[in-house]
């Protein structure tokens, strides 16, 4: 899945920088993003988190309890509610584009033609959310299974229909913005139908005719609501700081988009990849009361993602500038544009490690059957953001809805530690305290030898030396962080060779 993830990730920087590329950051540019909001948000929180943790546990017991045939009539039944409610809200969506942008972005209210332009691509991204909801029940019944690549690299097709439809803006430059939201619709159909084969694979069927009444559909939709608002925290605080933004100068969304892109590349290579991998195995844990083995996972887990994180948060944090430049400082995307962009990647890159740890706290929860404590902390956390993401704003601008959402996500990741049932789950919290100090120091000492090195050998045009330049500056982060790492004997270290020796055994 990491690996996976990481091919997805460099496709989604080449969707981005082609964006950037074709529409810059200004009225067209805010216009796309916030209407592609409401679908990306669709696909982080049904992919990537809050449906499969409503999901595969029903999923797992049923399986392990009463058998796969009984277990595939639970799935046949949740696509038939699932396509159903989803049609519905996709066609209630298209009628009320307009009060949907007036929510995502009033401040487009004082630009008519704006508002306009992000009501017609929302009518015409939104279908997506259909396609990309029935995906995410396919992948949940994969996953289940034991099946995670062809889940895992299905956001690809969705980066290569968007990078093909943008390159074809050069045979209609008068409305990039549309072709790209038709791009965004045809991915969300091939990521839907490149499920079907692997599901048939293992005798998986979903039929419009059955029962719609199955037991287990009643607990699925008492832990879906919980789980969206319990799991997803952080990206619904990124679409309330797509609607402050709004009211900021042209520009602002455009510059947080593209800042957690990057935020986004790590965070979804570890922290997603693990804990989308991790739940099922919890499920089954939590249902053959393996407490132990159940605690040794998620320790494991949770330090070998501050292990890879933490050095990933201060690479960015030194080497935003560059970065940025690098990727997106191209076409209609000036040299301003990549140096605000940088700075919101700065605040929000202060918050990667809790966002991370959030991500794969959640899963345990939901293993456990503790729905509530991931809702308060989420609400606690989006509150938060909400009244610092006001006040940063009034002296940082959009900078501070940045900084924000990394003080909500630390917020929250605090009140999950504090609130972990321990009666439940043997967690030794100082194993991981220790380990994640261990983790930030060594990356503090990382990044203060990159900075030096960068200072020497990154130039400050755009071009092929500041590619070589980077990359060597990230070749000596990795070697600096690994050397130190295997000085001070980190487990983690061990972990993670152990993982990539079996893969490559297999």
């Amino acid at each position: 899945m990491g690996a996976a993830s990481l091919l997805s990730r460099f496709l989604g920087f080449v969707r981005d920088m082609v964006i950037a590329w074709v529409l810059g950051a200004g009225l067209v540019s805010d216009a796309f993003l916030a209407a592609f909001r409401l679908p990306d948000l669709m696909r982080r929180l049904f992919v990537e988190g809050a449906f499969s943790m409503a999901f595969v546990p029903v999923f797992s017991e049923r399986l392990s309890g009463e058998g796969r045939d009984s277990a595939l009539k639970l799935a046949s039944s949740a696509g038939r509610m699932l396509a159903v409610v989803l049609i519905g809200a996709v066609a209630v969506g298209i009628l009320a584009a307009p009060a949907l942008v007036s929510i995502l972005a009033p401040g487009f209210s004082i630009r008519p033609a704006q508002f306009d332009m992000a009501v017609s691509l929302v009518r015409i991204m939104l279908p997506y959310v259909f396609f990309i909801g029935m995906t995410a029940l396919f992948a949940a019944v994969l996953n289940g299974f034991g099946h995670f690549a062809a889940p895992a690299f299905s956001p690809l097709v969705l980066n290569i229909s968007v990078i093909c439809f943008a390159l074809s803006t050069a045979l209609a430059p008068d409305s990039p913005a549309f072709l790209l939201a038709l791009g965004v619709l045809f991915g969300g159909v091939c990521q839907m139908f490149l499920q079907v084969p692997f599901l048939r694979g293992r005798g998986v069927c979903f039929s419009l005719f059955g029962t719609w009444t199955d037991p287990g559909i009643k607990k699925i939709r008492r832990l879906l609501i919980p789980s969206i608002f319990g799991a997803s925290a952080y990206q619904i605080n990124l679409v309330l700081g797509t609607f402050l933004a709004s009211f900021s100068g042209l520009g602002g969304i455009s510059y947080l988009y593209y800042a957690d892109r990057l935020i986004q590349f790590p965070l979804g290579i570890f922290a997603v990849s693990a804990s989308t991998a991790l739940l099922p195995g919890l499920c089954r844990q939590a249902c053959l009361k393996q407490s132990d083995q159940m605690s040794e996972d998620f320790e494991k887990t949770l330090g070998l993602i501050f292990f890879l994180t933490l050095p990933s948060m201060m690479g960015l944090i030194v080497l935003r500038q560059p970065v940025v430049d690098l990727l997106f400082c191209h076409g209609a995307f000036d040299i301003q544009s990549s140096r605000l962009t940088a700075s919101a990647l700065l605040y929000y890159a202060i918050g990667l490690w809790a966002v991370a740890g959030t991500r794969v706290m959640t899963p345990v929860f939901y293993a456990l059957g503790e729905t509530r404590i991931p809702v308060r902390a989420s609400a606690i956390s989006i509150g938060v953001y909400g009244v610092l993401g006001i006040s940063l704003m009034t002296f940082m601008d959009y900078a501070g809805l940045a900084l924000a959402a990394s003080a909500a996500a630390v917020v929250n990741f605090g009140l999950l530690v504090r609130q972990m049932p321990r009666d439940r789950l043997e967690w030794r919290w100082k194993n991981t305290r220790s380990s994640l100090l261990m983790s930030f120091t060594l990356s503090s000492v990382m990044g203060a030898g990159v900075w030096l090195i960068s200072r020497g050998v990154i130039p400050d045009k755009v071009g092929w030396s500041l590619a070589a330049g980077l990359f060597g500056c990230i070749g000596a982060g990795v070697f600096i962080y690994g050397v130190l790492s295997i000085a001070c004997g980190r487990p983690e270290m061990k972990w993670a060779w152990a993982l990539f020796e079996n893969r490559g055994k297999r």
